[in-house]
């Protein structure tokens, strides 16, 4: 069981780090005959960001703990979804920013070559953020179903692993 949750910590940690990293973006014109126009991105401070976003999966993954202990209150389902709040709005608003990001370095690039790559990285980092949401659902309704349960949850919550 621990080793399903160290899985799962080491997992969200991987996907907000890999939806927080904001870029820093540079265009370079070339000017000449064609108007060219070449992006890169480098990333800062990737670190950080990934402590931030292994603490804010710590958070989200607390109530684990509270449902191994068996503890019950009737006002465990505020605190398991508050817990959980905090990764989705960081998720959800570095999403966004990193598309704005992205979004605008595709309406500057007219070379058909990098805009086919930042076109998939865009396509990508879509698809990252649909994992996202798959575990934000999972947690959501896997804390619901606990909190729902009161007779054989801990079988119930097993198999949900």
């Amino acid at each position: 069981m621990m080793r399903t949750v160290l899985q799962q910590l080491l997992y969200s940690t991987a996907v907000l780090t890999a939806i927080t990293a904001t870029p820093f973006v540079k265009v370079q014109w070339q000017l000449g005959r064609e108007e060219e126009a070449k992006t890169t991105f480098r990333y800062d401070d990737l670190m950080n960001t990934a402590l931030v976003a292994l603490g804010l999966s710590a958070l989200a993954m607390a109530p684990y703990l509270a449902i191994w202990a068996r503890w019950h209150s009737t006002y465990s389902k505020p605190i398991y979804l508050g817990v959980l709040l905090p990764w989705s709005y960081v998720c959800c608003t570095k999403f966004l920013l990193g598309m704005r990001i992205q979004l605008s370095a595709i309406s500057y690039v007219s070379n058909p070559d990098e805009l086919h790559d930042l076109v998939y990285a865009l396509v990508c980092y879509c698809a990252i953020f649909g994992m996202a949401l798959e575990q934000i659902l999972h947690w959501g309704l896997l804390y619901h179903l606990v909190t729902k349960i009161v007779r054989n949850w801990r079988t119930n919550f097993i198999f949900l692993l």
